[in-house]
């Protein structure tokens, strides 16, 4: 069922309604022997519904000694429009004063779009983005737990996504193909709330694994790619 967070209740009792939403809805796989866990994107969605972020922003009282105690009401949209995964995944890794900090991150111009951060990627970005009171947090807390959180979007005819780790990967199932041609092929069946516009959703696909360019290049011309994704080295194609 949607979450809808409860009236009357302690901002401590709404972040536990919170936490046990995440965990009860979360998936996990395992795929060339890596552990995957992620919460769906519609999951983090009824989390932040702009209800849900009023009852949280009106329930935690150290708000009150803020800038923000006045802008509860702009809070709520802001956080609903730029920061659902921001919010989810700063619950998720258990810090305090986890409002605070989603506020502080959007006001240093972090958002949903920079999700999830890789140190390698954002090195300029990420150092910019995080307020100095916040950077032993970021790096103790939320980094952890952004890997047990969020999983990428992928979009039919895109073919340069990369990706920090497998790990992240959104699948919902992954079963190895015994008759394979060249490199490994997998079944796969990828979560319908991380594909966008051109897919047909609960479909199951093909993946196969690339080491060599040049393989990718070959294959690309007999085959219609979905989409592909870089990632540790490897070349992914999901046709």
């Amino acid at each position: 069922m949607p979450l809808q967070l409860e009236d009357g209740k302690s901002f401590a009792e709404l972040i536990q309604q919170c936490e046990a939403h995440l965990f009860s809805n979360r998936v996990t796989a395992n795929f060339l022997g890596t552990p995957i866990e992620y919460v769906p994107n519609n999951i983090i969605d009824e989390l932040g519904t702009t209800q849900n972020i009023s009852k949280l922003l009106a329930a935690d009282t150290s708000l009150q000694a803020t800038r923000y105690r006045n802008q509860l009401a702009a809070c709520a949209e802001e956080i609903h429009s730029k920061g659902k995964k921001l919010l989810a995944t700063t619950i998720k890794s258990g810090m305090s004063s986890p409002l605070e900090f989603v506020l502080d991150m959007l006001a240093g111009s972090a958002d949903d779009k920079m999700l999830p951060f890789d140190p390698m990627m954002h090195a300029i970005a990420v150092p910019r983005a995080v307020p100095a009171q916040h950077v032993g947090k970021f790096n103790a807390l939320f980094m952890p737990a952004q890997r047990k959180v969020l999983a990428p979007t992928f979009r039919a005819m895109e073919y340069d996504h990369r990706l920090a780790s497998i790990s992240v990967l959104p699948l919902l199932s992954v079963k190895p193909v015994d008759d394979y041609v060249g490199e490994p092929e997998f079944t796969v069946l990828f979560h319908p709330a991380h594909l966008i516009d051109g897919f047909t959703p609960n479909r199951e696909m093909q993946m196969k694994v690339f080491t060599d360019p040049g393989n990718v290049r070959l294959f690309r011309n007999k085959v219609t790619i979905y989409f592909g994704f870089r990632c540790e080295g490897k070349y992914y194609c999901v046709y």
